[in-house]
């Protein structure tokens, strides 16, 4: 730079210092020199000030201005209609579209000059600058924290909104963990899937994946925002035109595929370094892509690659709605009513809404497993929860169909009451849906159902209440069931349990307080032949479940298994609920 300032009070060695630090890397000894210059000197510090803002105006104005002539040179844009489309083969990716594409290319020593003068010119250039001088941006990772076995290479994190796709029978996953080959289908709303190695990837239905690995999954169709943390190794997303590698960053991908065309849309939202790739595409027919930040491409299946509009990242989302944080005020859960709630909502906003015909799936509020059959061998009370063994009260292998919910039948498309009074509920399915009739839980025989007492505690604020669980009447549905001999013959073992994620805290059997015996690290209930086998039975025959919930434990399990021979039996908790005894300090309150 040519001498700006004859201010002769300054040293002619310290002037030139100030100057070459503008253009060129100053060793240690005179890095050193400087620094002490500036800290003893005013008049030094003065000069320095104006030098930096005369050395970033002209950057502004002249540097950024050819950079931004060379980009626009460099890479013309050209109408898509322009392009040959009789190639088959995939083309390599670069496009410019808006000016922050630009920018981030600004040369690291001049984004460090800016920087430096960034106060001079009121932090605006400054600020830019500070985006790019520090390097890549970094991408956090989603916590695993959970105590599971080796198997489970992902996990349910967040929903928001969800129905599942009723391609399999039950609809849901059994818990919220996730194996080599299980597959998500959803018919609409937001999942979000977190792996192993924190990278979380959001599903928007009506959508199609697998994962296949524990550290990729296929999109089969629909629409997914990925973020790959800084510091992992490449996550691997396969479509059906072929998969794409993933970097640290954050991308969005749509995949269509039907009996006419097949088509991937690939969005690079941002990513890892600037002019580094953050991402490839290898086709089936083995020929790669490199895909950058900015980039915004569809390729279909007979090899050909459009430059499409980048979407908003909106579209994409990077994080799943969260709940504002809301203290329950009531006494009283009903656990019904969690059945038609997304895990992101409050649970003053569950028991506002109380959607019938809903069913108790792992994607809602406070429920952490449904096993619909194989309750004849070790089965665990939820991903993280103790192994239990039911087979001596009951337990069977055979799966009925449907889920628990908060009438008769998830299944089926009219709704049927849950009631326990023990008069025949005169109706049939063709006369259409009947009204709700009473709170509670329906589940048939050989099912368990798991509610995570932490999730609830943490949607209401109530983390360390006691609580009691209560169901008034647990018996045979008052339903009629079109089997011959279903009333005759209806007969179940009704059990609820508490646990935490190493022990049984209490079980319940027919209402009734039992022992638990562990074996080899496997729970299951003491009881004898003629408890065993009591169970209960249709008509004016029900139990009343009392159960005390202390603050430590982590969750309740609910439990039907059939006796005699195999009838579909559906059995009932009616007006299921948790009841929130008064805090300390209320019930102190209430004795003063």
């Amino acid at each position: 730079m040519n001498d700006f300032n004859s201010d002769k009070s300054v040293s002619v060695e310290i002037r030139k210092l100030i100057h070459r630090s503008f253009d060129d890397s100053l060793n240690e000894a005179e890095f050193e020199e400087l620094q002490l210059a500036l800290k003893t000197d005013r008049k030094a510090r003065l000069l320095y000030g104006e030098i930096a803002q005369f050395h970033a105006e002209l950057v502004a104005t002249k540097q950024a201005v050819a950079l931004c002539r060379e980009v626009q040179h460099e890479y013309q844009s050209v109408p898509i209609d322009s392009q040959p489309r009789s190639f088959k083969q995939w083309l390599p990716v670069k496009q410019w579209r808006r000016l922050t594409d630009a920018i981030q290319y600004i040369p690291r020593r001049t984004a460090a000059s800016l920087l430096a003068a960034g106060l001079g010119l009121g932090c605006a250039v400054g600020l830019v600058a500070s985006t790019f001088v520090g390097g890549a941006p970094e991408f956090l990772p989603v916590p695993w924290n959970w105590s599971v076995g080796s198997d489970v290479v992902a996990r349910i994190e967040m929903t928001h909104d969800v129905d599942w796709q009723s391609m399999e029978n039950p609809e849901t996953p059994a818990t919220r963990g996730l194996r080599v080959g299980e597959k998500v289908r959803i018919d609409h709303g937001l999942i979000q899937i977190a792996y192993r190695n924190g990278v979380s990837t959001i599903l928007q239905g009506p959508a199609v994946y697998e994962v296949r690995s524990e550290n990729g999954g296929k999109l089969f169709s629909g629409k997914q925002s990925t973020t790959v943390p800084s510091g992992n190794a490449n996550f691997l997303l396969e479509t059906s035109l072929g998969k794409f590698q993933l970097g640290p960053g954050h991308f969005g991908l749509t995949a269509e595929h039907s009996a006419a065309f097949r088509r991937v849309t690939f969005y690079g939202f941002s990513g890892g370094r600037p002019r580094a790739p953050s991402a490839q595409f290898e086709s089936s027919f083995g020929v790669t892509s490199d895909l950058k930040t900015g980039d915004a491409v569809q390729f279909d299946d007979i090899g050909l690659v459009e430059h499409v509009a980048m979407a908003s990242i909106g579209a994409f989302p990077k994080q799943m709605p969260q709940f504002k944080p809301e203290p329950f005020v009531g006494d009283t859960i009903h656990l019904g009513n969690l059945f038609d709630d997304s895990k992101a909502a409050s649970l003053s906003d569950a028991m506002r809404s109380d959607r019938y015909n809903a069913a108790a799936e792992t994607i809602d509020l406070g429920v952490a497993a449904v096993h619909d059959g194989g309750l004849d061998v070790d089965v665990q009370l939820a991903e993280d929860g103790v192994p239990f063994n039911f087979s001596n009260v009951g337990g069977g292998g055979a799966r009925v169909g449907g889920l628990p919910g908060n009438d008769t039948h998830r299944s089926i498309a009219v709704a049927i009451p849950i009631r326990t009074t023990g008069d025949l509920l005169g109706h049939h399915i063709a006369d259409g849906s009947l009204p709700k009739v009473e709170e509670g839980v329906g589940i048939d025989s050989n099912k368990l159902l798991t509610f995570d007492l932490q999730e609830i505690r943490e949607a209401g604020q109530l983390q360390g209440r006691t609580m009691r669980f209560v169901s008034d009447r647990a018996g045979m549905n008052d339903r009629e069931f079109p089997l011959d001999g279903s009333l005759e013959h209806a007969h179940a073992n009704m059990i609820v349990i508490v646990s935490t994620e190493e022990e049984v805290l209490s079980a319940y059997l027919n209402g009734e307080e039992v022992s638990v015996v562990e074996h080899t690290g496997v729970f299951s209930l003491d009881v004898d032949e003629e408890r065993a086998t009591r169970g209960v039975r249709y008509g004016d025959e029900f139990v009343r479940f009392d159960v005390p919930v202390p603050p430590e434990a982590r969750f309740l399990s609910f439990v039907s298994t059939q006796l005699e021979s195999e009838h579909h039996d559906h059995t009932v908790f009616s007006g299921a609920r948790l009841e929130i005894e008064p805090s300390d300090a209320a019930a102190n309150a209430t004795h003063d």
